[in-house]
């Protein structure tokens, strides 16, 4: 006997409010084909030093809304914005390089700018969510000034200054997209292969226990990507021990149109029509790093839906779900670390990431947070298989193996209403209530409601979801 304990769905967008039930679509979940462990970094975001400054998380209950997401990871000083920065003195504005006018860092030359997080506040921040630390050091400032024993100098004494302080900083990475061509300055993968192991070297003799990030263009599908990643890793030795790549899905093209056209979502581009999707790309980085005779671990530190730079004015319930859709594809994937960027942007309603930040403004949670928090049940948990019968239900199923709690997420990619038929192989008559089934706490009311059961017998459930709609079961068997 199982008992749906809890039950909750997010309406996220409709164009059909009134179209009846046009059809029914499966999912088969089994609890006993278990699929590794959920990680729990995967809810992990970009704390930019001077976009999220110290008033924004000691607004309100901000830090507490962190908690809720059983949030695993903050990565500090943010992206692109962390190869300007020097940690010794970080209350310049973002984008703005202190040496260019102020080459001594000295302080009295310094704008004042309290309110920007330093690492003491990063620190400190990260002890009162609960979540691991990700640093990065700035390696962009020694390639353009010429100084790049300065940099070196610069990032070993960031690591013996948080060692010494017993901050217990987990992740290092070393740059952001070097490689970039709209970034300041752009080098070959040779010239970061060199530069990551002077680095690292020289960081892990500080400190043993840190692991190092490198960050390399996202193709690692193509071979002429992977054996850019191949190099760096070969070149660094045992080094290297997390590969990162940024996803930003449809990159200045992003459309309500291409996400429903794509089943299941994928990283297909103008410069990559045949990419596959996240799944499979992780799938595939883990067959090819497993010929280098090591364990590497993957990850996302900057993702998100892409700008809206020549796409369409997204809405944020329409980004929600895709938002949604990637993170189902990085759990089922057993990816390892995802941070989103941004939390927040500023500039608002202007700025690029317009209805795909995780907050406007301090006091704003937006849809994605509510989809997050939902799932953010199931971080750390087993990831157990789940078929939908096509990739208009994108799902993903975890179970608490502590308790036995299963956890199924479904997303209805339909203009229609449709029947979800959800079976628990393995399990007999389902008891069901509807009384029983209830929102999470939430102050948004349009956000989350409950979702009726409308059968529930023989081990399948049976749920009416809404056209475009995202909904979660918590079932006790």
């Amino acid at each position: 006997m199982a008992i749906v304990r809890f039950l909750t769905v997010l309406t996220a967008f409709s164009l059909a409010a009134d179209s009846a039930v046009a059809e029914s679509v499966s999912l088969k979940v089994s609890p006993e084909v278990k699929q590794g462990q959920i990680s729990k970094e995967l809810m992990g975001f970009n704390a930019i030093y001077c976009w999220n400054p110290k008033d924004f998380w000691y607004y309100g209950n901000n830090i507490e809304l962190f908690e809720d997401l059983n949030t695993g990871v903050l990565r500090y000083p943010g992206g692109e914005v962390s190869d300007y920065f020097h940690w010794k003195l970080p209350t310049y504005d973002g984008w703005h390089d202190a040496w260019k006018n102020n080459p001594d860092l000295d302080p009295e030359l310094a704008p004042e700018n309290d309110n920007y997080l330093t690492v003491d506040d990063y620190i400190e921040l990260c002890e009162k969510i609960g979540c691991e630390k990700m640093v990065g050091v700035n390696i962009d400032s020694g390639l353009v000034f010429n100084r790049n024993a300065d940099s070196l100098r610069e990032a070993m004494e960031f690591v013996r200054y948080c060692k010494e302080n017993d901050y217990g900083v987990k992740y290092w990475y070393i740059g952001n997209e070097p490689y970039h061509e709209s970034s300041r300055i752009s080098i070959s993968a040779e010239q970061y292969a060199r530069i990551v192991k002077n680095f690292a070297s020289r960081m892990k003799r500080i400190d043993p226990d840190i692991q190092i990030i490198i960050n390399w263009q996202k193709g690692v599908f193509k071979n002429s990507g992977w054996n850019h990643i191949k190099k760096i890793i070969e070149h660094s030795g045992e080094l290297v021990d997390v590969v990162d790549v940024h996803w930003y899905w449809n990159w200045g093209k992003a459309s309500w149109k291409s996400w429903l056209s794509q089943k299941p979502m994928s990283q297909k581009n103008e410069w990559h029509p045949n990419a596959p999707s996240y799944e499979k790309t992780i799938e595939i980085f883990r067959k090819r790093a497993k010929t280098l005779g090591r364990d590497i671990k993957f990850s996302s530190l900057e993702w998100n839906v892409g700008p809206k730079d020549k796409g369409e004015d997204l809405t944020a319930r329409q980004c929600c779900l895709m938002q949604a859709e990637i993170m189902m594809q990085f759990i089922n994937g057993g990816l390892d670390i995802a941070c989103m960027w941004p939390i927040d942007t500023p500039n608002r309603p202007n700025a690029r990431f317009s209805g795909r930040n995780l907050f406007e403004g301090k006091d704003n949670p937006q849809p994605v947070y509510y989809v997050f928090r939902l799932l953010s049940n199931v971080m750390g948990k087993t990831l157990i298989e789940s078929e939908p019968e096509d990739f208009t239900l994108p799902s993903a199923a975890a179970m608490d193996e502590a308790s036995g709690k299963i956890y199924v997420f479904t997303l209805n990619k339909s203009e229609l209403e449709r029947q979800a038929e959800i079976e628990i192989e393995g399990a007999g008559n389902l008891e069901v209530s509807a009384k029983i089934a209830a929102p999470l706490e939430t102050e948004n009311d349009n956000i989350i409601s409950p979702l009726k059961i409308s059968s529930a017998k023989e081990g399948t459930i049976k749920a009416v979801m809404k056209p475009y709609s995202f909904a979660m079961f918590e079932i006790l068997r």
